[in-house]
């Protein structure tokens, strides 16, 4: 009898907790909406419902990065959970690898402040953050905010950054690849990718693979002036390795 007795207000007592938990999230979603309205501020709505956010079929985050809705990406980036963060595309990207994609700078600070782990992350083709940000010409703020927040954090760049994606590419290699001038100076300015790297299937260096592609000879001209081969400066490699019938290029006449 007292077990039965036990049971049903307990039954009671499950059922004003649940009422009281809805009437709390009803009471919270329309204040968020409140805020929503009045003050054009979606972050209170978007922490109320981030559970149905993280569950949804598709990535909202992402959706609102790439549909340029910057205000409602940031809000978001604010109160979400990590693991939604985290969730990545078809592509393997998560919001801060899409981020350095579209070189979106206000949105890779924003979401290193919430979560530093974020920066360790690879899409499924092995690119990290530096090798994303090759793509983009003008990624070299980003690029420079990302050391200095790495350095004031500890974290050993060269280490955990200079890694080859699944095409066997550096950053700095990439950087080469999308003819990204701007880039592989900024990574060869402060020195975290190593500059003596060379072509897996043909073993070029990066100022043979540059004269080999292409007559791109501002970036020829400032690998010459800055990259080190063999701890020796490519001027004092003798032009005769470096003049190998690239395209016909004279090579000597630009390294004067």
């Amino acid at each position: 009898m007292h077990d039965n007795a036990y049971n049903l207000l307990y039954i009671v007592d499950s059922k004003r907790s649940k009422i009281g938990k809805e009437n709390v999230f009803i009471q919270n979603l329309c204040l968020s909406l409140h805020d929503f309205i009045l003050n054009n501020d979606a972050t209170l709505l978007f922490r109320c419902t981030r559970l149905l956010i993280h569950r949804h079929e598709e990535i909202l985050l992402e959706k609102a990065i790439q549909n340029g809705h910057l205000t409602l990406a940031k809000q978001l980036i604010k109160v979400l959970q990590i693991d939604t963060l985290k969730r990545r595309n078809e592509r393997g990207e998560t919001a801060l690898l899409l981020a350095a994609k579209l070189n979106r700078k206000d949105l890779i600070e924003l979401l290193l402040n919430r979560h530093i782990d974020l920066v360790y992350d690879i899409d499924y083709r092995r690119n990290n953050i530096f090798h994303l940000l090759t793509i983009n010409i003008d990624s070299t703020d980003a690029i420079e905010f990302i050391f200095d927040y790495l350095k004031q954090k500890s974290i050993n760049i060269r280490e955990i950054f200079d890694t080859e994606n699944s095409d066997h590419l550096t950053p700095l290699q990439l950087a080469r690849e999308n003819n990204n001038l701007r880039c592989i100076k900024s990574f060869v300015l402060y020195d975290y990718f190593n500059t003596n790297v060379h072509d897996k299937s043909i073993r070029d260096d990066l100022c043979h693979l540059t004269i080999r592609n292409g007559d791109n000879v501002p970036m020829m001209k400032s690998l010459v002036a800055n990259v080190q081969l063999d701890n020796k400066k490519v001027d004092n490699v003798a032009l005769c390795q470096l003049e190998k019938s690239f395209n016909g290029m004279n090579v000597s006449d630009h390294l004067k």
